[in-house]
């Protein structure tokens, strides 16, 4: 969600325990009424805030007491709130499972006002999850209703919601006019706090687009307007980091400074330590651009203490609240043994009967099962080296097929979805010529990326699956290189990146295919993490028995521990300098490809500076 994000800090007295210790008094299993009703309600509701979980156990509870009691508000508002504790937890499946069960009742009840905040919080999990084809679908539903019965209010949330829509596809423009319209229906509404949360986003949408001044323009106003309120340190500490955050990215290190420390200032006297923590990673952040790295590690370690503290407080509190359940439980367990002890007295012959019975029964099953497995030892044994080697065989394959999944599920998909939403944008008649080829230009790239994580992919697959063993012949390292770059050209040239090769004729001994396949990655690598009008020196050399192939860019580099973790053959993925993305095979296929032509590959970087990759192999 595109929001002010304001971090409301509960202080759990005495009274409110007392409040809730009276509740669980009051639940009774074997009574339904709407006592019963309200009180799992209200327990559901206090846990909502701080265990999702645990709230929906109370939900249930009381979503059952009420289908038994016919009331079908209070059916459909607990299913709500069901749905609302499963997507806090990210569980959306599940959560519009129980909102579309609530839609259908408030449409029985025909309860409009009630039936467009489930329409509207469908479509925030619906963006959520990037289904934004089914979230612009019941905006125009909700957007129906709420016009229909004239809810300024509503109307404002439908339009934060749409600029939601919109933001998480990119489309800063769209988002910025459903903002704008947020903004005049809360002038026209007089509610302070949402024109306050409206300017706050526009000054955050601004900052995402890099239009600083207006960033903090907006940012500014919002803050104008706070000040004018009371009681609202949780607000105003959350702004204040906003715009020093906006200030930090202008260069105004000073003004950013300022209201980093005023944000830090609201955040000790409200408690809010995971804001107070981000205000000093925001400001380690700061003195790293200024290289002022003494300062930069001085406020990363206030970043750490608090955060130790923060884990060392949170598990407190869960061992508080789980001593809390063990008296409860201790208390239920204890008047539930009385209950039996009194049965069982009571039935204490019948009982000892039937274990007698049961005893008996059971012996004699076992007996009739230990002649199975007699029976059967000798065959299975001699299977059992069988079902070994098919195990091992399985294992591997199932390791093949988890990587492969775990690439499509994630890397692939996004991709195709990405191709979706450019051709779909690209068939709006609307649309000016100059965004059509924008969007041509995008969606080429994107296809070059899937295919290239396709060849990279499959490549990957077909060595983990095969295994064979790798023909070694003589190859032209010249022509190698020289062919790899003219396929890698075209990329080059969309980012005007040089290519500058100067190859040694000589001779080596390995794979042509698969040393095309690793020096394409790292060309492609390079240019990928290089910046527009930037250069790749391609270049060998001798030394004693071997010869070296580096690739040298002048990109964004690598730091120590990205390169540890390709040392160790962990694959990882991050984004090129125009958004381009991977699948995280690149590198990590190269080590693999390189390993099998008797090549290794060595890597050099400084982050700002660029990188060097030299593979090194046997000279014939």
């Amino acid at each position: 969600m595109i929001a002010l994000c304001c971090f409301a800090h509960l202080v759990c007295s005495s009274q409110e325990k007392q409040t809730l210790d009276s509740l669980f008094n009051t639940l009774q299993d074997d009574v339904v009424d709407t006592n019963q009703l309200r009180a799992n309600r209200a327990i559901g509701d206090h846990y909502m805030n701080n265990n999702n979980r645990k709230a929906i156990i109370y939900f249930e509870k009381a979503k059952g007491l009420a289908t038994q009691l016919n009331r079908k508000l209070d059916l459909a508002s607990n299913l709500y709130s069901i749905a609302y504790c499963y997507s806090q937890d990210g569980k959306y499946d599940k959560s519009l499972d129980y909102y579309f069960q609530s839609v259908r009742i408030y449409e029985e009840l025909k309860d409009d006002r009630r039936l467009a905040n489930a329409y509207l919080s469908i479509i925030e999990v619906y963006s959520e999850n990037k289904s934004f084809p089914k979230a612009l679908e019941y905006y125009q539903k909700a957007k129906a209703l709420i016009e229909t019965r004239h809810d300024t209010m509503q109307l404002c949330t439908l339009m934060a919601q749409c600029a939601n829509i919109y933001y998480h596809q990119n489309l800063f423009d769209s988002s910025l006019t459903y903002l704008n319209k947020e903004y005049d229906l809360s002038i026209k509404l007089g509610d302070e706090m949402t024109i306050i949360s409206t300017l706050g986003n526009l000054g955050l949408q601004y900052k995402k687009l890099n239009r600083l001044s207006e960033a903090l323009d907006y940012s500014m106003r919002a803050l104008e307007r706070l000040k004018r309120l009371e009681n609202v340190n949780d607000y105003l500490s959350q702004l204040y980091n906003n715009i020093g955050s906006i200030h930090a990215k202008a260069g105004n290190y000073k003004l950013a400074k300022s209201a980093f420390d005023s944000s830090i200032n609201y955040c000790k006297e409200i408690g809010a330590n995971t804001l107070e923590m981000e205000n000093y990673r925001n400001l380690s952040d700061m003195y790293g651009q200024m290289q002022d790295y003494k300062l930069q590690i001085q406020y990363l370690n206030k970043y750490h203490a608090i955060r130790d503290s923060v884990f060392t407080n949170n598990t407190k509190n869960q061992l508080t609240e789980l001593e809390a359940d063990y008296q409860l439980g201790k208390k239920n367990i204890e008047l539930v043994k009385k209950d039996r002890d009194l049965k069982n007295q009571k039935n204490q012959r019948s009982i000892l009967i039937l274990i007698a019975l049961s005893t008996l029964v059971l012996l004699s099953a076992l007996f009739h099962f230990y002649k199975r497995m007699e029976h059967r030892k000798a065959l299975l044994e001699e299977k059992n080296m069988q079902i070994i080697e098919q195990r091992n065989e399985l294992e591997n394959l199932n390791h093949v097929k988890d990587r492969l999944f775990s690439v499509i599920s994630h890397d692939l998909r996004n991709p195709l979805v990405t191709l979706r939403s450019y051709l779909s944008l690209f068939e709006n008649e609307q649309l000016s010529k100059e965004k059509k080829e924008l969007f041509k230009n995008q969606t080429i790239h994107a296809v070059m990326q899937t295919g290239e994580m396709l060849d990279n992919l499959l490549t990957w697959a077909n060595i983990q699956i095969k295994n064979n063993q790798t023909s070694i012949t003589p190859i032209r390292l010249y022509d190698c290189v020289m062919d790899v770059i003219a396929i890698l050209q075209p990329q080059a040239q969309q980012k005007s990146i040089h290519l500058l090769p100067k190859i040694d004729d000589i001779i080596i001994p390995g794979d042509y295919d698969i040393l095309s396949i690793a020096i394409r990655n790292i060309i492609t690598n390079a240019i990928k993490f290089s910046h527009e009008n930037q250069s790749v020196y391609i270049e060998t050399m001798c030394e004693n028995d071997h010869v070296l192939l580096s690739v040298q860019d002048e990109g964004i580099g690598m730091t120590t521990e990205q390169i540890q973790q390709l040392d160790q053959f962990q694959n990882i993925s991050t984004s090129g300098t125009k958004g381009e993305k991977g699948s995280g095979l690149g590198l990590f296929l190269v080590k693999e490809l390189l390993h099998k032509i008797n090549a290794e590959l060595f890597i050099q970087s400084k982050v700002g500076e660029g990188s060097r990759f030299t593979i090194r192999m046997l000279k014939m």
